[in-house]
């Protein structure tokens, strides 16, 4: 049974450095998911990725064990930070109105065509988020992360309530139906009921940890 990342900071913050790889092996490429797909730009988001690294590097030390956060939504929080501070030098501020809707990724085999078409669906998804307001492609990023709860998007960005999560997260839902229509892409049968989908996802998130 492998240790906790709270166990291995544990460590770090005891002397034992160099076993901050393991923390980055195990969550490297999640962190680089996340921030690819916020920025877009593969240099960009390769110099971002290594940043929060070096961030929690150098901040390793101030992690408080005893408050009882994961250690991964610490590296999230970075990661969201960072990016929000580009944004806001690039003069890019997010916005928020109306609510919601969903789409669902959904499950297992398919024939080579279905996974071809929904190849296709997801690219144009993610194609139609990237046209949304930085904050609400970060809580829809967030929210298709499994391992997070909705308790850990709340700290991540700074939000003061689940409740605020899971409105936010409807908000967005909502902006990105209008541009898969305004984009001529519509919503197949298997995605409507969308916002029963999207509660169930925040519900059961905010059982995890």
């Amino acid at each position: 049974m492998q240790d906790s990342d709270e166990d291995i900071v544990g460590r770090v913050q005891r002397g034992n450095r160099e076993l901050f790889h393991v923390l980055f092996e195990r969550h490297h490429d999640r962190i680089a998911a996340y921030v690819r797909r916020s920025l877009g730009d593969v240099e960009e988001a390769r110099d971002a990725v290594a940043e929060v690294f070096v961030r929690a590097y150098q901040g390793v030390d101030t992690f408080d064990l005893s408050a009882g956060t994961r250690y991964l939504t610490y590296l999230y929080t970075i990661a969201h930070n960072l990016l929000t501070d580009r944004w806001r030098r690039q003069g890019d501020t997010g916005d928020a109105e109306d609510s919601g809707q969903t789409e669902e990724i959904a499950d297992g085999a398919r024939l080579p065509l279905e996974q071809m078409l929904r190849r296709e669906m997801i690219e144009r998804v993610r194609q139609s988020i990237a046209k949304l307001p930085p904050d609400h492609q970060q809580i829809i990023h967030l929210a298709f992360d499994r391992d997070l709860s909705s308790a850990d998007i709340m700290q991540i960005m700074n939000k003061s309530s689940i409740t605020a999560v899971t409105s936010h997260l409807h908000r967005a839902m909502k902006r990105l139906k209008i541009v898969l229509e305004r984009d001529g892409y519509f919503l197949d049968s298997a995605s409507k009921g969308g916002d029963s989908a999207w509660q169930t996802r925040t519900q059961n998130a905010s059982g995890n940890s």
